[in-house]
């Protein structure tokens, strides 16, 4: 059910920047659109955790223009929900920009400065966050993660909100890339009927 097809492109803007006496490897978004889609901005913005294992394809990590990424699991999920509701060109950002594939390492070297949605950001969040779409998001429910959660629902303001929330609980959306199969298409079919549903879907 998530194959990669080679009628989807997986474009990221990576890039580096110093800390300490190392560097920090980040990517500030991705774009994932159908191939010659005459659609020219992003349909719906989605908002996960941090970019994981996410590389440029052709290997460097510190690009001024978005390049060819590789995809992993999660924007499989991405592509199976656009295939859903008919959209052909989804932005991702993250709660982080870190590029740490281990989630109990990233959840260590959490730094609010490395967030879109901090306002130190504030430039990038105008150029890159799509405000007129509607938001999905999908970052997990790690207690580490709620303050950059509050911190991105502040930021995006008044936009419609997607997700799959934890029971009795604010501000937590479970991940997009359940453990289970039968979770990660539950989890598409559930996200699908909650765009399609709203008033301000517009494929």
């Amino acid at each position: 059910m998530f194959k990669f097809e080679d009628d989807y492109t997986y474009l990221g803007l990576f890039y580096t920047k110093p800390s300490g006496h190392t560097e920090k490897r980040c990517r500030k978004y991705l774009d994932i659109k159908k191939l010659n889609t005459k659609v020219s901005a992003p349909q719906l913005m989605v908002v996960m955790m941090n970019p994981g294992a996410s590389r440029p394809l052709k290997g460097n990590d510190n690009q001024p223009v978005a390049v060819e990424a590789k995809p992993d699991k999660t924007q499989g999920q991405i592509v199976a929900l656009m295939k859903k509701c008919s959209l052909e060109y989804v932005r991702v950002v993250n709660l982080s920009d870190l590029r740490e594939p281990k989630s109990k390492i990233f959840y260590k070297n959490i730094d609010p400065q490395d967030s879109i949605f901090s306002p130190s950001n504030k430039a990038d969040f105008d150029e890159i966050f799509i405000k007129c779409v509607p938001v999905l998001i999908a970052c997990g429910v790690h207690n580490s993660l709620d303050p950059l959660v509050k911190l991105a629902i502040t930021t995006i303001g008044n936009a419609k909100i997607f997700g799959l929330k934890k029971e009795n609980c604010t501000n937590k959306y479970y991940h997009a890339l359940p453990r289970f199969m039968e979770q990660r298409k539950s989890w598409v079919d559930n996200m699908a009927k909650q765009i399609i549903n709203t008033k301000v879907y517009c494929p």
